[in-house]
């Protein structure tokens, strides 16, 4: 009976250490993050992304607080190159989005999504939203919106890219332009480009694309 008995508290204990250290490891994450809601988000990047009234300047991740992440997270992208936590909100009952402004072509101006699955205590997902890159000419922007829809999360993403001729000829003042849109299914483990049909995107989601255009 004793036995039994020391058994049968051994595993609460046991029970109870995980359960703690679960709280700790989302509070020590979560700190770095301001929690919001919303029924729809423009992510946009800056070159001034240093700027304090940048609106996802974000709090820098620490080493310590880095080596919680996923390892899928840590070895696509070291922690040198600097992460910084920005918001974090509700998916759904199991999940919670973190938006966080990550390492880009350059510099941290780029903007991720990571899912973090409460049952697994992980990090489970992450999908790029917005960037911007410059180069010899060429010019990349993509913006994201996310939004719900019948409590279900989707992004949907603009890309521009644009080719100035002029850095081959100074006489050539020719302009490449070319536009991509996509809809994004965002769940717990599942991240899925369910349409990339540009015509009806802008249709259905002018009053969001109005605006993604604008930065």
């Amino acid at each position: 009976m004793r036995t039994t008995l020391l058994l049968f508290l051994t595993l609460i204990l046991i029970s109870c250490n995980q359960k703690q250290s679960r709280i700790n490891k989302l509070e020590k994450i979560s700190q770095f993050y301001t929690d919001t809601t919303f029924k729809n988000f423009c992510l946009y990047p800056d070159t001034l992304y240093q700027d304090a009234l940048y609106f996802f300047k974000g709090k820098e991740i620490d080493e310590k607080t880095f080596n919680l992440i996923t390892d899928f997270v840590k070895h696509s992208q070291p922690q040198s190159d600097g992460f910084y936590g920005t918001y974090s909100f509700k998916i759904n009952p199991s999940s919670i989005g973190l938006i966080t402004r990550v390492p880009g072509n350059y510099d941290a101006t780029a903007i991720s999504l990571w899912v973090y699955d409460l049952k697994k205590d992980s990090i489970t997902n992450s999908i790029p939203l917005s960037d911007l890159f410059g180069d010899a000419g060429d010019a990349q922007n993509n913006v994201s919106t996310l939004f719900f829809e019948n409590n279900q999360l989707y992004a949907l993403t603009y890309l521009h890219y644009s080719y100035d001729h002029m850095v081959e000829d100074i006489y050539d003042s020719t302009m490449d332009h070319s536009y991509q849109y996509s809809l994004t299914k965002i769940n717990t483990f599942n991240i899925d480009t369910i349409s990339t049909d540009s015509a009806f995107l802008t249709r259905k989601y002018t009053s969001f694309l109005k605006k993604m255009t604008s930065y």
